[in-house]
């Protein structure tokens, strides 16, 4: 708290690996998630636009696959765009949830026991390997 950017990053590093919680780090679970939701999301979009562009069009005799490929990626990637802009905030709010967890476990069962004995569990039964040292 109140430290400069890179220090606060070496100090994360340090409290990570003090606690064997690396894996964590190297797994970006999460990231993986949120990517393929992100392509799963601007493909469909993606193929909302090829049928918007089908309806608007019609059958017609002419050429129209370059049309319909142009509207699957402009659609494509401004829906990848802004659900990345999103899900990025989703991110970013699990990386602090992580980085909390990680720091004061004990605060966080003393305030929200209902929440710390699942979270705990389902991080145990992930990561048999880390530790939960309870330091107040």
């Amino acid at each position: 708290y109140g430290y400069p950017y890179i220090e606060a990053g070496k100090n994360v590093m340090t409290l990570f690996q003090t606690r064997g919680w690396t894996t964590i780090i190297a797994d970006r679970l999460v990231f993986r998630v949120l990517f393929f939701c992100n392509l799963a999301l601007a493909a469909f979009v993606g193929s909302m636009g090829v049928l918007c562009n089908f309806g608007m069009n019609g059958f017609r005799n002419d050429d129209r696959s370059s049309s319909m490929i142009e509207s699957f990626w402009i659609a494509f990637l401004i829906a990848f765009l802004i659900s990345n802009t999103v899900l990025f905030v989703v991110e970013s709010a699990v990386r602090t949830v992580i980085v909390c967890f990680a720091e004061s476990p004990a605060e966080f069962q003393e305030h929200h026991s209902e929440l710390y004995e699942p979270m705990q569990a389902a991080w145990t039964e992930a990561y048999p390997t880390i530790t939960f040292t309870m330091t107040v």
